[in-house]
């Protein structure tokens, strides 16, 4: 099992997460030209991975964790939701948590939480994560 962060807000913003949770998905506000190296990750994700979606991540703040769901579908290369666009990339999910907006102190030198998606390596980080199931 593997413990993925991804964002929620797409274009400026625009937040994403009530059309994640309505639609037991979550996917990424990129094209596959766009961000090429995110679609490497998002096909590296497997069945029962966890993945929490967060904030925006600001060096100086703590991280914030707003749901966390488990993967019950592996990447599909179409769109079901009738959410944001056509995002042909997402990944079908059973929530576990929503609405948390929990602070989770995190060292600045992880950058990669910066990105729309990254793979948690921090140990501490994954052990807060599930404690928050």
């Amino acid at each position: 099992m593997a413990v993925w962060g991804i964002g929620s807000c797409f274009e400026e913003r625009k937040e994403q997460l009530d059309n994640f949770i309505n639609g037991e998905f979550v996917c990424l506000g990129w094209r596959r030209e766009e961000k090429p190296e995110y679609f490497k990750m998002l096909e590296e994700i497997k069945l029962g991975d966890i993945i929490y979606v967060k904030s925006y991540f600001i060096p100086t703040e703590p991280m914030t964790v707003k749901a966390i769901c488990v993967v019950t579908k592996t990447l599909r290369n179409s769109n079901s939701h009738n959410g944001y666009e056509q995002c042909d990339n997402e990944i079908g999910v059973k929530w576990l948590s929503t609405n948390l907006n929990k602070k989770i102190p995190i060292d600045s030198m992880f950058k990669e939480r910066k990105s729309s998606i990254f793979k948690e390596s921090n140990s501490a980080i994954i052990r807060d994560i599930l404690s928050l199931l």
